[in-house]
């Protein structure tokens, strides 16, 4: 998390993809927009949402960053 929170890009585009509620086709566009925040916000996102919330996360469109 302070690794996202310490790059402005990977910051940047956490914010969007919670701007935009966690929805596949939004955080494409943000993606697109914000490409450089892509990797770190995936590795991020991939811990969270498939290792400590994977039970919460089940239902929810968090779980497209477990592919």
């Amino acid at each position: 998390m302070n690794n996202c929170h310490n790059d402005f890009a990977c910051e940047q585009l956490l914010k969007c993809h919670n701007d935009c509620e966690w929805t596949e086709q939004c955080n494409v566009a943000c993606d697109s927009v914000i490409p450089s925040g892509v990797p770190l916000l995936k590795q991020l996102m991939g811990c969270v949402a498939c290792n400590y919330c994977a039970g919460p996360c089940a239902n929810s469109s968090l779980m497209m960053y477990c592919n």
